[in-house]
C-alpha cells in the first residue's frame, strides 16, 4: 500500500470515528457505511479496527457502535463551561438529562458523559435520578471567599450573630438566581430540635417565608409579573394560587416582613426580611426558622419587627421594606 493509499484510509477511519463521536446516539454499521460513503464491508472493517484500538465500542447486542469515553475526544475547559451553564438555566429540582443536554450543545454524548464525570467528581454537579443532573451545592465551594467578602454578607454577619443570640434558633441569609432562593450563609440553632439547611440548598421564591419576603422586595406593580412569569415556566409550585400569593407578597410589603408556618418544611416556621445591598436593590433575605411551637404566628409578628429594625440603615434608607410596625419586645 502506498503512502498516499495509508494517508487516505487513515483519513477515513478518522471520520468514522469522528461520525461515531458525534452521533447523538449509538450508530449502526449500516448508518455509518451510508454517511461516510464506504461500503458497508469498508465500514464494518473500520469500526472493528477502531474497536480492537479501544476508540469505539458495541453496544445494544453488538448492533451498534458509541466512542468510547476516554476516545470521544478530550472535553476542553469550554466544553465544561458549556454544560454547566446549560444546566444552572434548568430548574434546579429536575435538572436536565443527557439527551437534553446534546440538544443545545454540540457535543456528543460520551463526551457529555466524560464531562459530567468530571463535573460530579469535581462535585460542581449532582445526579437527581432517571439520568437528570443539576447544579450541586458544592460549587459555592469555589465561590466562598467572593460570597464572604461581598458587602451586604460583611454587614449581616453581626446581626445575624445577634439574632441567633436572641432567639436562639437558625438563622439564613438567602440569594435569589433564576427565581429560586439559595442557602448562602448560616448561624446554625442552639437547641436541640432544629431546621437548617445546607449551604447551596435552595427552593422557589413562590413557598416558605422567604420566598414571600423577597416578593415583598418588590413594588406592587413588580410582584404580580414575577408571580405570573415564574408559574409559567412550569418549574415553580406555590403552595397556594397565585393571586392569593400575590395579595401576600402586598400585605407583608407593608408589614416589611413575611411569616409562614408548614408550607415547605412540616411542622417549620419562619420569619422572613428582605435585606437591600449597598446599590439599593435588593440582595437577599435573611430569615430565623425554627419549630411552630417555638415560633408561633404570634411570636413571628413580634419577631418580623425586630428584624426590620435590625435590617433597616444596613446601606442607608431601606428602601425595600416599609415595617410600618414599630419594634416591639420580643418573647422570652
Amino acid at each position: 500500500m502506498t503512502n498516499n493509499n495509508i494517508l487516505q484510509t487513515a483519513l477515513k477511519a478518522l471520520s468514522v470515528l469522528r461520525l461515531v463521536s458525534e452521533a447523538g446516539a449509538p450508530i449502526s454499521m449500516s448508518e455509518v457505511a451510508e454517511q461516510a460513503d464506504l461500503s458497508r464491508t469498508a465500514a464494518f472493517r473500520m469500526l472493528k479496527t477502531l474497536e480492537v484500538a479501544g476508540f469505539v465500542q458495541v453496544v445494544q447486542g453488538g448492533k451498534r457502535y458509541e466512542a468510547t469515553v476516554n476516545h470521544a475526544g478530550a472535553a476542553s475547559f469550554n466544553d465544561a463551561l458549556s454544560l454547566l451553564r446549560r444546566i444552572s438555566v434548568a430548574n434546579p429540582v429536575s435538572g436536565l438529562d443527557e439527551a437534553q443536554l446534546h440538544e443545545n450543545t454540540k457535543l456528543s454524548r460520551p463526551q457529555i458523559r466524560a464531562v459530567l464525570d468530571d463535573l460530579h467528581r469535581h462535585r460542581l454537579v449532582d445526579a437527581c435520578g432517571a439520568g437528570q443532573w443539576r447544579i450541586s451545592p458544592g460549587i459555592l465551594g469555589y465561590a466562598q471567599q467572593l460570597l464572604r467578602a461581598s458587602p451586604t454578607l460583611a454587614a449581616l454577619r453581626p446581626i445575624m450573630q445577634t439574632l441567633s443570640d436572641e432567639t436562639g434558633e437558625t438563622i439564613t441569609f438567602f440569594r435569589e438566581s433564576e427565581g429560586f432562593q439559595f442557602v448562602t450563609e448560616v448561624v446554625p440553632c442552639k437547641q436541640p430540635l432544629s431546621y437548617s439547611l445546607p449551604i447551596g440548598s435552595n427552593h422557589s421564591v413562590l413557598r416558605g417565608a422567604a420566598g414571600r419576603a423577597w416578593l415583598c422586595g418588590h413594588d406592587d406593580v413588580e410582584v404580580p409579573q414575577i408571580v405570573h412569569r415564574l408559574m409559567a415556566l412550569g418549574t415553580h409550585e406555590p403552595a397556594v394560587g397565585p393571586e392569593a400569593l400575590i395579595r401576600d407578597a402586598i400585605r407583608f410589603r407593608k408589614l416589611g416582613y413575611a411569616y409562614c408556618h408548614n408550607e415547605r418544611i412540616e411542622n417549620a416556621a419562619a420569619t422572613a426580611v428582605p435585606i437591600t445591598g449597598p446599590t439599593g436593590r435588593i440582595a437577599g433575605v435573611l430569615s430565623v426558622m425554627a419549630p411552630v411551637f417555638r415560633l408561633t404566628e404570634e411570636q413571628g409578628q413580634l419577631l418580623g419587627p425586630r428584624m426590620v429594625a435590625l435590617t433597616r440603615d444596613l446601606f442607608g434608607s431601606n428602601t425595600c421594606i416599609s415595617g410600618e410596625n414599630s419594634e416591639k419586645q420580643l418573647p422570652e
